[in-house]
């Protein structure tokens, strides 16, 4: 059995794909048709030669960046998926000309479909849900994948059938794997179809089930009669920064040798050229490789040597919850709000990557306002069991959202 879905009608986001081809065919345009490719030579002058090879390096990666984003909205935009159903396999692609994405998972491995929609918000408001923007996605009884993280033994896997359609659609193809699988095998009768809203890991079943604490953490947990207090001490450069203190390190010391390079060429006085790797002004060029270097180091320092803490005060609606923050090279933060005036605690997706991996983080959504995001250092596990923690003693939910008309 097989289905084709047409191409991906966005609705109001209808522009989304023509801006990621706008932005790659500018910036393919901008470094990849900058000029003649001029290969260095080394047999002349080392230092400009050496300044040149890296400068047409990073044109190489930038126009391969920029033709690569173009690619991608090219795909958003034309990109169409088949889902095929057989005896012992279910097998998705998404596909754009010669290009495709396929995926394929033994159908023994199913345990039920789910629809999830999408959810936006305007203005840092609650969540609404989008009907037009939703993906089926095939419940598993595989184990996640090990990613070097610790993750709560209970999670599973979650297959991606189709995604970026409206949800009638997905309801429909739902119905027809199901129908279809029963027919295929009959071991897979009784499969269900469940619709969540949000994020697939914050919903559902998962967010009743208890989080039992991490084998191995830092992490200290005082629970009195009055509240509970969670302690997160520094956690040192390695494992504070999420691997970014190595890359720090790398980072300024890459800029600082060639910048060193450059100032050597500056100075020689065999090379009396105004423009070039050698001419003052190309010391700007460095500034802004030089202000990621520095704000790599303070975020790394500050997350390796701050100390942190969650405190709940009462239970239930009636309960406070707060937080604190004392790092060496920061102010302090102290925050605290009522239960009543927020609406759900979970872990969430940063907007920071490692990877290509989203690095999870503890949000806490106020009923107005954006949500305030906290712990990015710790592991999955230990997020998991404090975001468990603090619901558990103050009685807020996993997830909350605004129902749809």
């Amino acid at each position: 059995m097989q289905w084709q879905l047409p191409r991906r009608p966005w609705g109001a986001g209808w522009f989304m794909p023509y801006i990621f081809i706008a932005a790659g065919i500018a910036v393919t345009a901008i470094f990849g048709i900058n000029g003649p490719v001029t290969l260095p030579k080394f047999s002349k002058d080392m230092i400009t030669a050496t300044f040149d090879l890296v400068w047409l390096i990073g044109e190489v990666f930038a126009t391969l960046g920029g033709f690569i984003v173009m690619l991608v909205g090219l795909a958003l935009r034309y990109a169409q998926t088949t889902v095929t159903l057989t005896h012992n396999q279910l097998t998705t692609t998404d596909c754009f000309g010669p290009l495709g994405w396929t995926r394929r998972i033994d159908t023994t491995r199913i345990t039920g479909f789910e629809i999830n929609v999408g959810t936006s918000s305007t203005n840092g408001g609650p969540q609404v849900p989008m009907e037009n923007v939703t993906m089926l996605i095939a419940r598993t009884d595989l184990p996640m994948r090990s990613s070097g993280k610790q993750s709560p033994k209970n999670k599973k896997r979650d297959f991606i059938i189709a995604w970026g359609y409206p949800k009638t659609w997905m309801q429909q193809l739902a119905d027809a794997l199901t129908a279809g699988s029963e027919i295929i095998n009959p071991q897979l009768s009784g499969l269900e179809t469940t619709t969540t809203i949000g994020s697939p890991d914050d919903v559902g079943d998962d967010c009743e089930r208890p989080v039992d604490p991490p084998e191995k953490t830092n992490i200290i947990l005082q629970r009195e009669n009055d509240g509970l207090t969670i302690t997160i001490p520094p956690d040192g450069f390695i494992r504070g920064c999420k691997g970014l203190g190595c890359f720090a390190v790398m980072w300024n010391g890459f800029i600082l040798l060639m910048l060193g390079l450059v100032v050597y060429a500056m100075l020689t006085p065999n090379n009396p050229n105004t423009s070039g790797p050698d001419s003052p002004w190309v010391l700007l060029f460095f500034l802004p490789f030089i202000a990621i270097g520095i704000g790599l180091t303070v975020f790394c320092i500050h997350s390796s040597k701050s100390h942190e803490g969650l405190v709940v005060i009462g239970q239930g609606p009636d309960a406070v919850v707060a937080y604190y923050r004392h790092s060496p090279i920061r102010k302090p933060r102290d925050l605290n709000w009522p239960v009543s005036e927020l609406s759900h605690i979970r872990v969430d997706d940063s907007n920071m990557t490692i990877n290509d991996e989203p690095v999870r983080e503890l949000k806490i959504y106020p009923k107005q306002g954006k949500p305030i995001e906290l712990l990015i250092q710790l592991n999955d596990h230990e997020l998991d069991w404090i975001a468990y923690e603090i619901r558990r003693q103050s009685g807020l939910p996993r997830s909350a959202v605004v129902e749809s008309d």
